[in-house]
């Protein structure tokens, strides 16, 4: 039996509508900001057009004109797209993946997922590759040969998976089928291939596919159109037909001539094969009858005709461009423009994303544009230095108010108040940068000093400070590995806990304080610190000043208290019997994340600690102990388990999540807390409407505040501990039963007892 999972599209839009305002978010939201603007696939429906990219999906509406994103949270079953198609009679979308899931939307209003050949067992890859439509018959072009799949009963019909040359499994990268010559075609790593469907041919045995073309001749793809087969030739780029067993050049050849083509592609609605190439399209109609016509738009990759004669056309960066809204213009979803995440960085409720740096296991520099994307009020802008590249990490000075970047490869990078950037590098007077200029982190101290490490500074100091005035002082660190810090984290003492990362046996942590003039470097040994393992991926410092180390291993922390040596204060570090601590977490009676490769750590306003591993996202409590949640793609809308990057906004609650795939963010709600309340609360969503599921956010409380909600007689339904700055009430009593529609008053109990109103809200069905 096959699996298959419905899903009303009714949620889709509810929680499309919730995006527009932060009021309407709620905990436990996800949200996806993937790159939505180079769409390597374009289909039309009756009421849409749908366009994918490597990991993400968009569509127009054109009965209301919006555009909106659908992803896993909305019920797709997986992430990366490798082929779409629309079958009009049946009106049904097919979205095939590189996993061999598939999802059905079925009257644009549910979906149904189809994973036989995820489960299947199968060696290899389970990609599909191409969608060939034939009735109510699909043809899935995949990596271990071609599946008939039946739309109509959502079942796998047959798999002819053995038909290469003595019955090898082959690739299929496309299929056509020509009704008049009853024949099918496939194009495969042996060339294109043809199979005869007339007399109940056995299809499934390999003698009776014949090689039309071997590899040889180059052929990129493989269209049937009224009643002949089109080939297009890469190698000469040239189109042929098939008549009466004969292969034609097309009249048209010499126009084609030397026209690197992006799509050759059959177009429903205009019953006609587009070709996008130049800033052209070209449209074939019949074996002596074409039309060219301008793309609008530079490098068109796939162009398609809705059933009004409406043109779409997708770009290299600016998502699909069309007339359709009147003017042409570049139509996709607001979201940074690559995947390749390196860092976050948020102040003041502005969230920044970083992309490139250096590239692994080398650290060499790669060379990325000078780009940084702004996330603020639910939208991304684009920032252009245009002084370097790859920055690896950010950080604001608001002593002088200036934003440092660090370039590894360009130096040192600050925005001055005017918004122009100057870069900084070995060659400007009195700047002690090494000569790669291989700026690895910058991070700030207490006293606003700007600290910064270059990386390979080989004979050369690699650490520095610059102060708010622009005076340096360069630290020579003894050690044999100094020149391969790569990133800082500064404690409350001031002490740098600097991460090594370079060859197999130059991994480890390195602690210094310049003010003792003191280091220790740390490794698995025991008499150095005791390490789970030596290759160190993120090291954060918490609400509690103890610095907690992410391993290949698992996660260890130190809790750098403080200890006297002699006659000099010093942290507890330095003293040599001083060994990391691994938590035990209670349910499992083992260390922290024991046997999991931990790639970044985030804490929230509460102290918690959010994990990001190979096997997805874990959330701990304050001290380790406790695993609080788990999510992964079984239980999330995680597009990878592989989380590489996090970090909270802790005036917003947004937990950002960096994968190879892109960065998505989870709304876990706990905000950084003050001593006291700040001026205005933010109490929301106000109504609460139960029959949603909606839960109550209570934003900008003290730290420890305890939260009473009563009716509005004064009775206590609810009393709840703020976690960081932030209460969620989900609605029901004290005695567990959901709480009756009505008026409720909100109080907070400080610390010391003392008790204010805070506001009131109302509970809704």
């Amino acid at each position: 039996m096959f699996m298959k999972r419905f899903t009303s599209l009714l949620l889709l839009l509810l929680s499309i509508v919730g995006y527009a305002t932060d009021d309407l978010y709620g905990v436990g939201t996800w949200e996806f900001h993937f790159p939505y603007n180079k769409p390597s696939h374009l289909v039309t429906t009756n009421n849409r057009i749908y366009a994918a990219s490597e990991n993400s999906i968009f569509y127009v509406d054109k009965e209301d004109n919006s555009v909106q994103k659908l992803s896993k949270k909305d019920g797709l079953s997986d992430i990366e797209v490798g082929a779409m198609a629309y079958s009009s009679k049946y009106n049904t979308l097919i979205i095939a993946y590189k996993t061999g899931n598939i999802d059905l939307i079925i009257n644009e209003s549910e979906i149904l997922t189809i994973d036989d050949i995820t489960r299947a067992n199968i060696v290899g890859s389970k990609s599909i590759n191409h969608i060939n439509i034939h009735d109510n018959i699909v043809y899935l072009s995949t990596d271990f040969g071609l599946i008939q799949l039946d739309i109509v009963n959502y079942e796998i019909k047959d798999s002819y998976r053995n038909i290469g040359n003595n019955g090898k499994q082959i690739e299929i990268h496309q299929s056509s089928i020509n009704d008049h010559t009853k024949e099918i075609f496939i194009l495969c790593e042996e060339g294109l291939l043809k199979g005869s469907l007339a007399n109940n041919t056995n299809l499934l045995d390999y003698n009776n596919w014949e090689t039309v073309f071997d590899t040889t001749a180059k052929i990129s793809d493989v269209v049937t159109l009224n009643q002949n087969t089109y080939i297009y030739h890469d190698f000469n780029q040239k189109v042929s037909y098939q008549k009466e067993g004969n292969w034609i050049d097309f009249m048209a050849n010499d126009t084609l001539a030397t026209r690197s083509i992006n799509s050759f592609l059959h177009d429903e609605n205009s019953n006609s094969i587009l070709m996008s190439f130049g800033d052209f399209v070209f449209q074939i109609k019949d074996t002596n009858n074409y039309d060219i016509f301008h793309s609008n738009t530079w490098r068109p990759q796939i162009t398609q005709i809705d059933q009004e004669g409406i043109q779409w056309t997708t770009t290299i960066s600016n998502g699909i461009r069309s007339n359709f809204f009147g003017e042409w213009q570049d139509i996709f979803p607001n979201g940074p423009a690559n995947n390749d995440i390196s860092k976050f960085y948020h102040y003041k409720g502005k969230q920044y994303v970083l992309r490139g740096g250096y590239t692994a296991p080398y650290y060499t520099p790669s060379f990325s544009s000078p780009t940084i994307y702004l996330f603020e009020e639910q939208d991304w802008t684009k920032i252009t230095t245009g002084t370097a590249f790859g920055y690896t990490d950010m950080t604001y000075n608001p002593s002088n108010q200036r934003y440092y970047f660090a370039s590894f490869g360009g130096g040192l990078v600050y925005q001055e108040n005017d918004g122009t950037y100057v870069r900084l590098t070995s060659e400007d007077e009195g700047v002690p940068l090494q000569s790669l200029n291989r700026i690895s982190c910058v991070e700030l101290d207490n006293d606003n000093n700007l600290w910064l490490v270059s990386y390979l500074a080989s004979g050369e100091p690699s650490l520095h400070k610059l102060t708010p005035d622009h005076q340096w002082t360069s630290y020579t660190i003894d050690n044999q590995y100094a020149s391969r810090f790569l990133d800082m984290t500064i404690d409350d003492y001031g002490v740098k806990w600097l991460r090594i990362k370079g060859t197999s046996n130059s991994n480890g942590l390195y602690a210094y304080d310049e003010e003792a003039n003191q280091g220790r470097y740390l490794t698995s040994s025991f008499s150095r610190g005791n390490l789970p393992d030596e290759s160190i991926n993120d090291v954060k410092k918490d609400l509690e000043n103890r610095i907690w180390v992410a391993t290949n291993n698992g996660v260890a922390v130190f809790d750098n208290l403080r200890a006297t040596a002699g006659d000099v204060q010093t942290s507890e570090v330095f003293l040599t019997e001083t060994q990391c601590r691994l938590p035990i977490v209670a349910e499992q009676g083992l260390p922290m994340l024991l046997g999991e490769v931990a790639n970044c750590i985030a804490v929230d306003g509460a102290n918690r600690k959010w994990i990001g591993t190979n096997s997805g996202l874990w959330l701990f409590n304050d001290n380790g102990t406790q695993v609080i949640q788990k999510f992964d793609t079984e239980n999330s809308p995680l597009p990878t388990n592989e989380i590489t990057a996090l970090d909270i906004n802790g005036e917003t609650g947004e937990l950002f999540i960096g994968t190879r795939l892109g960065v998505i963010t989870y709304w876990e709600g706990t905000t950084t807390a003050e001593p006291t309340h700040e001026e205005e609360l933010k109490i929301f969503p106000n109504p609460v409407n139960l029959a949603n599921a909606e839960v109550l956010t209570i934003q900008g409380l003290a730290e420890g505040a305890t939260v009473k909600i009563t009716d509005i007689t004064g009775r206590v339904v609810s009393e709840k501990i703020a976690l960081g700055g932030t209460v969620v009430w989900n609605g029901f009593n004290v005695n567990g039963l959901a709480a009756e529609t009505g008026i409720y008053l909100i109080y907070s109990v400080s610390e010391d007892g003392e008790e204010g109103f805070v506001g009131k809200f109302a509970l809704i069905e």
